[in-house]
């Protein structure tokens, strides 16, 4: 590849929050493989944190990781009371229930204490838990749990703290463990290469939930205002809560489908998504590396059908409270056999196809949430053949890469053939 070719090449994506040093090798090589390099960041907090000590329970790493993890969000949690006019989102205020969330981040402020005390009592490095014990301490401090809240809290925006702190916290509890009990790929670790990546994408996207749901929802104002002025249209509202549920499940997947295929199949619009499919690991956080505007498109398309269809505010709260589950779940490093949900649902084993890179896998699994979906377009690919994973690397990061499709649409272009990664590369286990 000539060099100013490569140089296109690398202006032609941006990757939102990487830390990684120096430019981004997009190199054949580097597609293959299965030895994620640690970005900067990772390696600043390995520097910090870490230490060449045993990890098992009982050694009291576990301990530290869990009393930093919730030193910090219970200490974000206490500036979201005192500040709820600026850390938190105002169309999330009026839906939390205070009293339990108060209770809760009593818990966690005393367990974060505890757990600290154990690693400091276990590690020959403390610094792990004693910056977790310092965290907690200073939010009891500023008054802990029983810090007043206004009356009322009169503001249009503010960042959405305390969304991430809740959100961060319930995941982690909920998809930790259960990597660590049933993995798909024992060796990956927790804290794998490129974490901080993901961390920062997860971060942004929920300190900005206000204006993305703003965004994403202002194309469904504008076409239920032009198309349906009668407001009181409700064409899926009428029917039962659980069939409106399957309903706007059903009618969102199949949006999505498309949106999907289209981001894909576009060239300007795949410079977009390919941010997602440039991790190099697939877990629990690897799912919100999203370049803004590809969650925006998405959401926004999938939420003017619903809208459009008239489900009621209820079902759709039920769809995102799926969503929300789901989404993290079909990216995370879970191995358990989940064969009799194959039929319906999408798993983790055929969403992560989707990330593969194999000839036979790519541009295929498109669906989301319901596997029919892609069935009906014979555009699936999950073989239940003894040892066929799916393969490590992700999709190279830029338009026209080489698949069966693009290798012929873009030969000879600066973005064609020789800028794509071979179709018969099968990389080794780590994604």
């Amino acid at each position: 590849m000539r060099e100013g070719q490569e140089g296109e090449l690398k202006a032609a994506v941006w990757i939102p929050f990487s830390f990684r040093d120096g430019p981004i090798d997009y190199s054949c090589e580097c597609m293959r493989s299965s030895e994620p390099t640690p970005t900067a960041l990772d390696r600043h907090l390995r520097r910090i944190f870490g230490d060449d000590e045993p990890t098992g329970l009982g050694s009291g790493w576990v301990a530290g990781i869990g009393s930093l993890l919730g030193g910090a969000l219970g200490f974000f949690a206490v500036l979201c009371f005192h500040f709820p006019q600026l850390l938190t989102a105002p169309i999330l205020r009026s839906r939390y229930p205070v009293a339990l969330l108060r209770a809760t981040l009593q818990v966690v402020l005393i367990a974060s204490v505890l757990l600290g005390l154990f690693n400091v009592a276990r590690r020959r490095r403390k610094v792990l838990g004693l910056t977790g014990i310092f965290l907690a301490v200073a939010a009891m401090a500023l008054g802990g749990a029983g810090v007043p809240l206004p009356d009322s809290v009169d503001t249009k925006f503010g960042l959405g703290l305390e969304w991430f702190a809740i959100n961060l916290l319930v995941l982690a509890l909920v998809f930790v463990p259960l990597e660590r009990a049933l993995p798909h790929r024992r060796e990956q670790r927790v804290f794998r290469p490129e974490w901080t990546t993901d961390g920062a994408h997860f971060l942004i996207s929920h300190l900005l939930v206000q204006a993305f749901r703003w965004a994403a929802l202002f194309p469904s104002r504008l076409a239920r205002d032009t198309l349906i002025p009668a407001r009181d249209f409700a064409l899926l509202g009428s029917l039962p809560l659980p069939v409106q549920f399957l309903a706007v499940l059903a009618l969102a997947d199949l949006t999505q489908y498309w949106i999907h295929r289209c981001f894909h199949r576009l060239p300007f619009l795949w410079r977009l998504h390919a941010v997602h499919h440039s991790s190099m690991a697939m877990d629990w956080l690897a799912g919100s590396r999203m370049h803004p505007l590809d969650a925006l498109a998405t959401r926004a398309g999938v939420m003017t059908v619903v809208v459009l269809a008239g489900a009621s505010p209820s079902a759709v709260a039920l769809y995102l409270a799926f969503v929300s589950f789901h989404a993290v779940f079909i990216h995370a490093n879970f191995g358990a056999g989940l064969e009799w949900l194959d039929p319906c649902l999408v798993t983790p084993r055929y969403h992560h196809f989707h990330h593969a890179t194999e000839a036979e896998a790519i541009d295929k699994n498109f669906a989301v949430h319901l596997r029919c979906s892609t069935a009906c377009s014979g555009r699936s690919f999950c073989p239940r053949v003894a040892g066929h994973e799916p393969t490590a690397c992700p999709t190279a990061p830029w338009p026209g890469r080489t698949s069966r499709r693009f290798s012929t649409r873009f030969a000879g272009s600066s973005r064609g053939r020789q800028a794509g990664r071979p179709t018969d590369v099968h990389a080794g286990p780590g994604r």
